[in-house]
């Protein structure tokens, strides 16, 4: 503001005494040559507030703080000039905006990095609400996740939801409006050689998906969660083969099972206790302990489960 302020009286008082020539002479001259420097001092004053770089690896974000119209209710992003942080980025380069660093305030944020084995979610901060139902937003289409990213088009034609997003990034450099989005960092689902992974969906992401009356397991008997198609709400009757996925954790719960026939021998670490019942002489019953040590052999991988041998617990490997 205060550049402003000398621009402006270094151009006016330039312009005032360019239009009084009451001096003759040496003095005339040298004040008309102070009347050109006043004004170019001015334009270049006020010229140093209207220009921004913004760095390459940088979105440069804009906050309006004078001569706008306040937001509607419920908003926090502007879309036509109201005060306010706005939906539109400057990109990398230089951009020539009149006024552009006393009208607003000039913020810039690092491009968002999402690095490999990793995903980001997103938080939109302003938006459509979501439906009754709904804890997460609509998906976008994965030809559709760029233009979901322009705030603008988010907040207008393409109508997103406020609120956590189902539609997750995936690795990759991304210019998001800060002012927006929220990101949060998660490791990738991998599913090694040898396993599936069992999905249980949290959201429906297909209309294709039975009543829920007419959900089961295969069988007569119902269970708590049903075994549904992909792409419904419960488990999917489809596993997740060996790869690497890029699954939203707040919609899908995901349980890795090993495919591979693993054989598991049990041959010692206990000891083989038995009560063994002997009639004596004259007719009592007398009980006769015995007990066998089952050893370890040295070559076990360790103590595995706990089983029940003759009355009594022991660990065997």
């Amino acid at each position: 503001m205060l550049f402003l302020i000398l621009g402006l009286l270094s151009a006016i008082a330039g312009v005032y005494a360019f239009s009084h020539r009451s001096a003759t002479g040496r003095l005339w001259r040298l004040a008309y040559r102070l009347r050109y420097a006043l004004i170019v001092v001015g334009i270049a004053l006020l010229a140093s507030r209207s220009f921004v770089y913004v760095g390459a690896n940088e979105a440069g974000h804009l906050n309006l703080v004078y001569f706008g119209s306040d937001l509607p209710p419920g908003r926090i992003i502007a879309l036509r000039g109201e005060k306010g942080p706005q939906a539109r980025l400057l990109p990398p380069g230089f951009h020539f905006i009149p006024l552009v660093r006393v009208l607003y305030d000039v913020e810039f944020a690092s491009v968002v990095e999402v690095k490999e084995g990793q995903y980001a979610l997103l938080l939109a901060r302003d938006g459509q609400p979501l439906r009754e139902s709904q804890f997460l937003a609509d998906p976008w289409p994965e030809d559709q996740v760029e233009k979901m990213l322009d705030a603008e088009h988010f907040l207008s034609e393409g109508r997103g939801q406020k609120g956590p997003q189902l539609t997750v990034l995936r690795p990759g450099r991304y210019r998001l409006n800060r002012y927006l989005f929220d990101v949060q960092f998660q490791d990738a689902l991998d599913v090694p050689t040898g396993h599936v992974a069992v999905v249980r969906s949290n959201v429906q992401t297909t209309a294709d998906c039975p009543a829920p009356d007419d959900v089961g397991s295969g069988t007569d008997t119902r269970v708590a969660t049903p075994i549904v198609p992909k792409g419904c709400i419960g488990v999917w009757a489809e596993p997740i083969r060996p790869g690497r996925y890029y699954l939203n954790a707040r919609a899908f719960v995901t349980t890795i099972i090993p495919t591979r026939v693993q054989t598991w021998t049990y041959k010692g670490g206990y000891t083989q206790r038995a009560i063994n019942l002997r009639v004596n002489d004259n007719g009592t019953i007398e009980q006769v302990e015995s007990s066998t040590e089952e050893s370890m052999p040295k070559d076990a991988a360790d103590r595995a489960i706990f089983v029940r041998v003759e009355g009594c617990f022991a660990s065997v490997v």
